[in-house]
């Protein structure tokens, strides 16, 4: 549950398998109706018996959110606490990844409920599903989404992917109708949050934000009620996008042996494979672009799961670099791509097969919505300058073959131009913000986190040592302490080494 919350990047802006194709679009064909003003939405709130559960969940109660005119319906879910000891204001969870659907089918659920109990939640859970996700999302692309796995065994350059990507996707443009790019995005995201929590009669309520979720969840700082949030890895305004993904994707490769050397059995497992080469940044990006070279001249080939079948994959270099970018997320994978650098050095397939297997499950989920991911991508953050972006190719010359053409390629030049979210006034809100960064976050770096809290010193941060992505679900000292921040108990989460 956890991974899936955080999964929002990874081959998403690399451009790998299915993933690869998401930054290389077909030209948008609609018309300046786009670019008249929406009327005001409006909503109800539907509450329906939930999916599949049976008597199993007696606790929760489910519904969907309409908007105007039923064009999106959001899924809810409302685990309810029961025990005497219940808080009233309840938590709404916000979910990583723009386009990723929030599952609520019965395991999920009570996954959720375990989360909730581990977690010493003592308070109503409330989940939702953005518009633009889930089975009942108007927009779906199915040829396109199933790219990816008739892909698979081929052997493609990186252009030869796109190609495949920009043809099916013209199809798909072809024939949908009604597709409007400008009714996604954080903003509307943020109307339909607030109308839930309205529409639920909710005078005092908490967020918890992960990911993407975390630029959800500043941009409701000021909504009524909010008395508490937390954001996990956080996204804020006017960071991040394609314009800066030449610096994103180096960084994260030039911190990966420094975080290897913070995880014990990421050290161990270097030094076992690699017993002459001192753990170091020269050494790990030595070692990495050396077998991109050989992959990119002789690919391997290695089985994964797919569907729990077993498919063959050829592994070139593109497609290895998307995974090692995929497992710089979480210090649990950090040992295991050290072990498919060494096999790979070795032509030695099995730990190469490990790592695509757990990068291909990722990359072939089908819980994204591509469209609903580029239409908020493209309406969140501003394409910026190609001179701009030409300077950070030319800064990585060895990374360039993966980044130089994804300025040009992507598709928020033909949709209408960006609206970023607006960051209200931290120092004016209410509710209590405590922020949550992972010392080697690859695509949330702390920087961000840092940056805000010098802005608005009066929120609270920590930074957790030795640690990716999506901190609640990495570190449990962390999670141990929600329940005592959003009731006041406590002042702060403090990162597991103070």
């Amino acid at each position: 549950m956890s991974q899936r919350a955080a999964l929002w990047g990874a081959g998403v802006l690399l451009g790998t398998l299915v993933a690869v194709l998401f930054l290389a679009l077909p030209r948008f064909s609609g018309e300046a109706k786009l670019e008249q003003k929406p009327p005001a939405p409006t909503y109800r709130l539907v509450w329906l018996p939930c999916r599949d559960t049976g008597d199993v969940l007696p606790d929760v109660d489910c519904a969907r959110l309409l908007t105007s005119g039923d064009t999106f319906e959001l899924d809810v879910a409302v685990l309810r606490y029961t025990e005497s000891d219940k808080q009233a204001s309840p938590l709404v969870y916000l979910q990583g990844g723009p386009g990723l659907r929030l599952e609520m089918d019965k395991a999920a659920l009570v996954s959720w409920g375990h989360f909730r109990d581990y977690a010493g939640l003592k308070r109503d859970l409330i989940l939702i599903n953005r518009r633009g996700t889930g089975p009942r999302a108007p927009w779906q692309c199915p040829a396109y989404e199933s790219l990816g796995r008739e892909l698979l065994e081929a052997d493609l350059t990186l252009a030869q992917e796109w190609a495949h990507g920009r043809k099916a996707l013209d199809d798909c443009l072809a024939e949908l109708a009604g597709f409007n790019p400008q009714a996604l995005g954080t903003q509307h995201s943020v109307q339909d949050i607030k109308a839930l929590v309205s529409l639920l009669g909710l005078d005092a309520w908490h967020l918890l934000g992960v990911s993407y979720g975390t630029r959800l969840g500043l941009a409701l700082a000021d909504a009524p009620g909010l008395q508490s949030i937390v954001l996990d890895s956080v996204y804020p305004p006017a960071e991040g996008g394609v314009a800066v993904w030449p610096q994103t994707l180096a960084g994260a490769l030039e911190q990966f042996a420094a975080a290897c050397a913070s995880e014990s059995s990421c050290a161990e497992q270097w030094h076992s494979r690699f017993p002459d080469l001192a753990l170091d940044k020269d050494s790990f990006l030595s070692q990495l672009y050396d077998l991109l070279d050989e992959l990119a001249r002789m690919p391997m080939r290695v089985d994964v799961r797919v569907e729990g079948l077993p498919k063959r994959v050829l592994v070139n270099d593109h497609r290895f670099l998307a995974a090692v970018f995929a497992a710089s997320y979480h210090h649990r994978r950090w040992s295991a791509l050290v072990a498919a650098l060494a096999d790979g050095r070795a032509r030695e397939r099995k730990a190469v097969a490990a790592l695509m297997d757990t990068f291909v499950q990722q990359a072939l989920s089908d819980s994204v919505n591509t469209l609903t991911f580029l239409a908020v991508d493209c309406r969140d953050n501003p394409v910026g300058q190609e001179a701009a972006y030409n300077r950070q190719v030319a800064r990585y010359p060895e990374l360039a073959a993966y980044t130089q053409t994804l300025w040009r390629d992507q598709i928020c030049h033909q949709w209408p131009a960006a609206e970023p979210p607006v960051l209200p006034d931290l120092s004016h809100s209410r509710a209590r913000v405590m922020l949550l960064s992972g010392e080697f976050d690859p695509i949330t770096p702390p920087q961000w986190s840092a940056s805000l809290q010098r802005v608005y010193p009066q929120i609270h941060r920590s930074e957790f040592p030795a640690t990716g992505h999506h901190i609640l679900g990495a570190r449990p000292c962390a999670l141990a302490q929600l329940e005592d921040f959003i009731s006041a108990r406590r002042e702060r989460i403090a990162s597991c080494a103070e």
